[in-house]
């Protein structure tokens, strides 16, 4: 007899519900939003509607208009009273060797941080490490008035990983209440920290355009809080210093593509000498310039080169391929699942150390020799 066909809006719906019945979306807690489960599981809008809805026709959860999904359902059944596969989940729940929390920073433009493409690469490759080591994994984005002593009232976490820019706040509540910490991409002297090779990555690729013949250079330096923004500045002023180029024209942005391109049709528009290569301080940045280049009439690399930083997965899909420094993301999650792990499993050996990531170039299609 063959066997009945799952759509893939169940199978979503299953697994939310599994985490829903388990503890992990515990009652009166916010589900991650559409954006969220899109990136999460990937796949598009209709198909989390649909999951969402069979949730809330079984009264698991509430969708509440201009807050979001919200969790209703509590167990209370004794576990001998349960249903079969409600046991299951509870048992596997109970050797599961707890639950890690992810946290990353309040949005610029307060739209959900995990579907940027940085987020939601580092989201899936420490998502896969912990659960190859038995952890389950809570998402969050601290968001307006949030605080992370909030989030955690009433929850149990084994572990914590902070991403980027957290707040000071974030890091002092995990470190009075004693949970086991690691930061990516972020830096505190009491914490595990895992970071890309920022100053020595930005400084090669600088020095790669500088050889291709490129004078007239603009930056697109992200949020200048970040330590990222400090230590990519820092490689520039590096390269330009030492091979003695004059020193670019630095455009403060966010980290949105969107800004990115706002910005380069600005500098292009501004009736000044234009660039002929412009150095994003990440590839969302440096795709949003190439699509502004385009919207003006211009093309990558023929009238101007740019340049990203991350190696994420769509930069090879861009037109043209996108020229990046790879700070290597999946081993950045590596690093972090491995480190927390061992503060988990040895509470009493501090484990403060500093971890640079090796970076290499991606060299593709988005820079040209300047010939002028």
């Amino acid at each position: 007899m063959s066997k009945e066909k799952t759509f893939l809006y169940e199978e979503i719906h299953n697994a939310i519900k599994e985490k829903i019945l388990s503890g992990e979306y515990g009652k009166g807690m916010l589900l991650p939003s559409e954006n969220e489960f899109c990136s999460i599981y990937h796949v598009n809008r209709i198909t989390i509607r649909k999951a969402l809805l069979m949730l809330v026709n079984e009264q698991l959860v509430k969708k509440i208009p201009g807050i979001g999904t919200k969790v209703i359902h509590e167990t209370t059944k004794p576990v001998s009273q349960q249903p079969r596969n409600e046991k299951k989940l509870q048992d596997r729940q109970q050797a599961s060797r707890g639950t890690i929390g992810f946290f990353i920073p309040t949005s610029t433009h307060k739209k959900d941080r995990i579907s940027q493409p940085f987020y939601s690469e580092m989201f899936y490759f420490a998502e896969k490490e912990f659960h190859s080591k038995g952890y389950s994994f809570y998402y969050s984005a601290l968001e307006g008035t949030d605080t992370l002593a909030d989030i955690l009232e009433g929850r149990h976490l084994s572990g914590i990983i902070l991403l980027s820019n957290i707040d000071e706040k974030a890091i002092q509540t995990t470190l009075e209440k004693k949970i086991p910490t690691v930061l990516i991409n972020a830096y505190h002297p009491r914490l595990c920290s895992i970071l890309a090779d920022n100053i020595y990555g930005m400084k090669d690729i600088c020095e790669y355009i500088i050889r291709q013949g490129h004078k007239k250079i603009a930056l697109l330096s992200g949020i200048t809080s970040y330590i990222a923004t400090q230590e990519r500045l820092l490689g520039c002023h590096y390269a330009f210093s030492e091979h003695q180029v004059p020193e670019p024209t630095i455009i403060e942005t966010d980290w949105e593509t969107e800004t990115a391109y706002d910005k380069t049709l600005e500098l292009f528009s501004s009736g000044k000498s234009h660039p002929t290569a412009i150095i994003a301080f990440n590839d969302s940045l440096a795709l949003g310039a190439m699509q502004a280049v385009n919207k003006l009439g211009m093309s990558v690399p023929k009238d101007v080169s740019i340049v990203g930083f991350d190696g994420l997965d769509q930069d090879r899909y861009s037109m043209p391929a996108l020229t990046t420094v790879n700070t290597n993301i999946p081993l950045m999650a590596k690093l972090a699942a491995r480190n927390l792990d061992f503060t988990i499993q040895h509470p009493e050996q501090p484990n403060n150390v500093r971890i640079i990531v090796p970076h290499e170039i991606s060299y593709r299609d988005s820079v040209s020799p300047e010939l002028s």
